[in-house]
């Protein structure tokens, strides 16, 4: 869906609750499945903003976040656009958790000072977290 009055960047899977909007289908295919097409044997870094479907290509890349040492992931925190996807925020967060020790950082405002989360939640709307792997922690 795109939608009237915003850029082409904050199209998204969902409707977000909107109805000024547009339909073009797209083809999609999971993090996993492109990596395996592509034959991308080893991804360092991604920035994800998929407005909202965060949740969704998370679940899509099993097979990357089981890697030895998963890739650093920067995520933004976007409590509208998860709500319409039905999960909140930290719940990517938690699925991180489940495969590997992460230590996440938020970067206030998306693009602000670098701060170390007390807690899953120690995020604003519209922060980006940095997500860094344990065995990733000499990158920062």
């Amino acid at each position: 869906y795109s939608f009237k009055n915003l850029g082409a960047g904050q199209a998204s899977l969902s409707k977000l609750g909107r109805d000024d909007y547009s339909v073009e289908s797209v083809p999609l295919c999971t993090l996993d499945q492109y990596l395996e097409t592509a034959q991308v044997t080893k991804v360092d870094v991604i920035k994800m903003d998929v407005e909202g479907a965060e949740m969704e290509v998370l679940k899509g890349a099993q097979s990357l976040l089981r890697q030895s040492i998963p890739p650093i992931w920067l995520l933004e925190m976007n409590v509208e656009t998860a709500r319409s996807f039905g999960y909140a925020p930290e719940d990517l967060l938690r699925l991180l958790e489940d495969h590997v020790d992460w230590k996440f950082y938020r970067i206030v405002h998306g693009w602000g000072d670098l701060l170390p989360m007390a807690s899953l939640t120690d995020f604003e709307h519209g922060d980006n977290v940095l997500c860094l792997p344990e065995a990733r922690k000499d990158r920062i």
